[in-house]
């Protein structure tokens, strides 16, 4: 048994002691009575338990310390550590056991070993990793149901949280309704159609109660995969275990934020059967900006907030805009020289309304959005290595070359390797093998959607 299971068992027994002692003593107040002798031996017997259970766990938690100041000595010497403190102090951030995954897979296939050998070098420390990796069908694809599957759901739940600082779609989904698709390929969430009413009534001495129906629907998240492939040289092999956990965990995070905020924030994108859902502004109340004055501008965010209030909508919207269109109502001044909403942008709201800010939202844009009626619904993601894979480097931005003709990879908008001369400008294509690099390929099951329509409007030329 490894050190930090040690210590989650002796505290699991001292616990177990302490929890009889309190059933004892429980059960004699419930019948009013004082305790037995016998009850009484059972005491003292079960706190000579305790107290070595104590010192049991103590001289455990003393060999931790010790480890992790050797570990931290390691470290601020330059020495290369292989494995990290049990039970480091640190906390972890949200996807921490999917980037240790990808980090197992990658040096797996870079160094020619099996993932098994991999975790016991680098992770003979943390046994919720062994659990996933023995649990899964490959390295970084857990679905059994059980401990590792909830350790996986919950660890991708803190991802999807961790893309809110760089990614539009991570900010909607924080403050939106997030549901874990499981093994399912598609989940229904039921609604309320908007046409029923279950108010209660006033009602006089003697009078009929009024009986009244709800009507509900439902919307359906069908399971599409958002696809998403970095690059690194073999350099990358041979740092040690936190660089490496580092570097792969910041290329996850800013490629997928930025893979989603493209089809996010782009109300022309439709849904594609199959291949992506809809953009949450796809045929959305919209119309151009008024101007650059200050009664253009509350004219404009006067048009977005009615339209949730014409839709009964409001209960948590939000504005999302580009930086630039931020720092432009922030140095907004009246006609006496004060900043009009300077103030209140410091605070992150705008007319009281939260604000969520990133450079992948269009800058001539601004949306409004109520997200109590969005959804979204994720799954465990797949990472897959190859040192032999050629790659055309193009990406789904909608910029030419790109990889598909609307910004979904549909099988006839795909750009092949043999198609990438013919692209304005040639796209680059780039061999692994000649190169010396790795490729990590991320496929995150993935869906989103609004609960009701006319929640959402946008504007466009904007240049606040």
């Amino acid at each position: 048994m490894k050190l930090g299971e040690k210590i989650v068992a002796a505290e699991e027994r001292l616990e177990e002691f302490r929890s009889q002692v309190a059933d004892i003593i429980k059960s004699a107040e419930d019948d009013g009575r004082d305790l037995l002798d016998e009850e009484t031996d059972q005491i003292e017997a079960l706190e000579g338990e305790i107290e070595t259970a104590e010192k049991s766990l103590k001289g455990l938690q003393s060999a931790e310390k010790a480890l992790a100041r050797r570990a931290e000595k390691s470290v601020s010497s330059g020495g290369r550590m292989n494995t990290v403190p049990a039970r480091a102090a640190v906390k972890e951030k949200g996807g921490a056991l999917m980037t240790k995954m990808a980090t197992v897979n990658i040096l797996a296939h870079i160094q020619k070993k099996s993932p098994e050998d991999v975790l016991r070098e680098r992770y003979s420390h943390d046994n919720r990793v062994e659990a996933i990796v023995k649990a899964a069908t490959t390295t970084a694809m857990t679905t059994t149901v059980g401990w590792a599957a909830e350790l996986v759901e919950d660890d991708l739940a803190g991802f999807i949280n961790e893309l809110e600082a760089v990614s539009v779609y991570g900010a909607m989904a924080a403050r939106g309704t997030a549901i874990p698709f499981g093994g399912a390929n598609s989940i229904t969430v039921p609604k309320r159609s908007g046409s029923g009413n279950v108010s209660g009534s006033f009602v006089g001495e003697n009078a009929t109660i009024p009986v009244k129906q709800d009507e509900y629907g439902s919307v359906v998240f069908n399971r599409y995969k958002a696809a998403v492939i970095s690059t690194f040289t073999n350099e990358l092999a041979r740092v040690s275990t936190p660089q490496i956990e580092g570097l792969l965990r910041d290329a996850i995070v800013m490629d997928t934020g930025d893979m989603l905020d493209s089809v996010l924030c782009n109300p022309a994108n439709a849904a594609v059967a199959g291949i992506r859902p809809a953009s949450p502004w796809n045929g959305a109340a919209t119309q151009a900006s008024a101007g650059d004055t200050l009664d253009n501008i509350l004219t404009d965010i006067r048009f977005l907030t009615d339209t949730l209030s014409a839709a009964n909508a409001g209960r948590n919207p939000a504005f999302v805009l580009n930086p630039a269109r931020l720092s432009g109502l922030a140095l907004l001044t009246n006609a006496n020289g004060s900043f009009v909403f300077r103030d209140e942008i410091a605070s992150g709201s705008l007319m009281g309304i939260p604000i969520i800010s990133s450079t992948n939202c269009p800058a001539d844009h601004v949306f409004i959005i109520d997200l109590a009626d969005f959804g979204t619904a994720f799954g465990t993601p797949e990472f897959d290595v190859s040192d032999q894979a050629t790659l055309v480097m193009a990406d789904d931005d909608g910029v030419a070359p790109t990889m598909a003709d609307t910004n979904a990879v549909s099988e006839a908008g795909s750009l092949k390797v043999s198609d990438a001369a013919g692209t304005t400008p040639p796209t680059v294509v780039k061999s692994m093998f000649q190169q010396w690099s790795v490729a990590l390929r991320m496929v995150l099951p993935i869906s989103w959607g609004m609960m009701r329509t006319n929640t959402t409007a946008y504007l466009t030329a904007v240049s606040w």
